[in-house]
């Protein structure tokens, strides 16, 4: 009998994000301005004014949305890769005026659409942000996503803006798989071209900065009128420590008046990943603009792709010739210094920031800085600065990208239906539940685990209820699962001997937990062993009785909330045992 899938809920818990890996890696960005790449819709296209209230960071601008009539929307991002990523996350923002809710489906490799659940809708009346978990998605080589919205009314409308997917290294093993330089980890007030300078007249110890085995320099040339102010280690710059440039003069991309910083890098590294604040205009101030270039090992140079860059409503992306920058917004109108610029803002605010993501392996980024004045005016100082870098760990190297697996329900779905799997972690453990809509001739499910999503063993299993239509609940608690990443999944088991695997599910763990500490007495044992749990569980536990040659003779279930369970010995051969549940092992022997 196959095992079908037809409400599976994606109820995943992740412990261990950000702050446990590092910066997340972007894989796809659109924010609607110019051409949408891999992008198909019949939604409309709308401009958000600058004024309007939203999220942190929104771009305002261009945006999607449904037409003011009765129907059904789709728009469909199509094949962007997640290969060498885990973790796979889509945030977007939404504004959502009516009852009805947007649906979101995904799909890897060709496969089938697949609902996306557990995720919380955007609010109304009001522009917000929400974030869905694609982790089953992991490491693929062509993944689809596929939002749909049915208007019941000219009054119910959707409009989304600012998609954006993300996810960290992919890893099977504990190596953090993302490196990050700090720059905290520096003293304030510390120039980065003279602590870790390529100039040698500069750095007179020859010091470098290192991270995971990637040692860092900085180069900087100051061209034409152009001249650094500030370079330096800056511990507040906008509340968090940051690379700080101030430039004083002006010019445009083409204009010989700039200053170029290197950072030049001992290895390639891939993911290369970094913010650059303040790209705004400030009130009295030149209009920031910044070209970034990074360098292949053969030299191939690489500009920031629109779809791996995030601009917010104060800047943009933009094409120079046959060149890209980063620049400030602003209103060309404006010859007054004295004059409200409605693109002016603080510098300290995050509404300047820009994200930048190469994800070839480069070993070298010049980043260019223009104080750009297009109206004549503001012929000042401007600053900008270089927060946190990050790249894939190089210790752990990006693995071959799935493109053979499918998404999709199975084609030929028997009558055993799994209406929810989810996981959740718990003081004693890995809480794995999951309900039946119905059953025929269902044996058992043996609960399997896996650290990289691929190779998977049993570390127990739960009794099925043969037959039945009613809704069964099922549980079971893993007491000692992987620090780090742990990939769940159901094999079912007919009486017939026939099974099939469900879907898989993920959680993402700190710490390990303790392992349960087992006791057996009396040992050695005649006619019967006790086997003593370390702490009473509020669910059934499953101890599973090997030989000296590893063979599993007799599986033991100790009930919910009991500390001991006695095993008679009658049908044992002499000889040595283990009792294993888990990664807890003890032993007895038998005379």
């Amino acid at each position: 009998m196959r095992l079908s899938l037809p409400m599976l809920l994606m109820c995943v818990v992740s412990l261990l994000q950000v702050e446990a890996n590092g910066q997340r890696t972007i894989l796809y960005h659109e924010n609607f301005s110019g051409s949408a790449s891999n992008i198909t819709h019949n939604w409309q296209v709308g401009n958000t004014p600058l004024a309007t209230r939203s999220y942190a960071k929104a771009s305002r601008a261009e945006h999607v949305h449904t037409a003011a009539a009765p129907g059904t929307y789709t728009l469909t991002l199509e094949d962007f890769s997640t290969g060498g990523y885990e973790e796979i996350q889509v945030s977007w923002g939404g504004l959502r005026v009516g009852d009805p809710s947007v649906k979101l489906e995904y799909s890897y490799n060709g496969g089938a659409f697949m609902p996306m659940e557990g995720w919380k809708e955007v609010s109304s009346p009001w522009w917000s942000k929400t974030t869905a978990d694609l982790f089953t998605s992991f490491n693929k080589g062509k993944v689809s996503l596929r939002w749909t919205y049915t208007a019941t009314s000219a009054s119910t409308t959707y409009a989304l803006d600012d998609i954006t997917v993300t996810g960290v290294p992919y890893q099977g093993n504990p190596i953090n798989p993302t490196s990050t330089f700090k720059w905290s980890s520096r003293t304030g007030g510390e120039s980065p071209y003279n602590y870790a300078g390529k100039d040698p007249n500069r750095n007179k110890n020859n010091t470098f900065y290192e991270t995971d085995g990637v040692k860092m320099l900085w180069g900087k040339e100051d061209i034409g009128n152009a001249g650094m102010y500030v370079e330096q280690v800056t511990p507040d710059y906008q509340y968090k420590d940051a690379f700080t440039i101030g430039q004083q003069y002006w010019g445009t991309p083409g204009a010989e008046n700039y200053t170029k910083s290197t950072l030049y890098l001992s290895v390639p590294v891939e993911g290369l990943s970094f913010l650059v604040n303040d790209i705004d205009e400030t009130p009295g101030n030149s209009r920031d603009i910044v070209k970034i270039v990074a360098y292949k090992a053969d030299g191939t140079r690489l500009f920031p792709q629109k779809h791996l860059a995030q601009t917010t409503s104060f800047n943009e992306y933009a094409s120079v010739g046959e060149e890209y920058v980063f620049r400030s917004k602003t209103d060309v109108t404006d010859t007054d210094p004295l004059d409200y610029n409605e693109y002016e803002v603080p510098n300290t605010s995050q509404e300047g920031d820009i994200s930048v993501t190469f994800l070839e392996a480069v070993d070298r980024v010049d980043i260019f800085i223009y104080n750009g004045v297009p109206n004549g005016i503001y012929k000042g100082q401007q600053g900008l600065a270089i927060a946190d870098i990050s790249w894939r760990n190089i210790s752990h190297p990006a693995p071959k990208a799935d493109f053979t697996t499918q998404s999709g329900l199975d084609p030929n779905p028997l009558p055993v239906t799994l209406t929810a799997f989810t996981v959740r972690k718990m003081a004693e453990g890995a809480q794995l539940e999951w309900a039946t809509a119905s059953e025929i001739n269902n044996d058992r499910f043996v609960v399997e685990r896996s650290v990289d999503g691929k190779t998977f063993e049993a570390i127990g299993e739960v009794r099925g209820s043969g037959n039945s239509s009613a809704l069964v609940n099922y549980s079971f608690l893993d007491r000692a699962p992987h620090k780090g990443h742990n990939y769940y999944r159901l094999t079912q088991h007919d009486y017939d001997g026939t099974s099939e695997s469900s879907k898989i599910i993920y959680l993402s763990v700190k710490s390990a937990v303790a392992s349960v500490a087992m006791t057996t007495y009396p040992n050695p044992a005649t006619h019967e062993v006790t086997i003593k749990a370390g702490t009473i569980s509020k669910e059934d536990q499953t101890f599973h009785i090997l030989n000296a040659a590893g063979g599993i003779v007799k599986t033991v279930v100790l009930p919910k909330n009991e500390a001991s369970v006695v095993l008679p010995l009658g049908e044992f051969a002499t000889g040595l045992y283990l009792v294993k549940s888990g990664t807890s092992v003890a032993r007895f022997l038998k005379q």
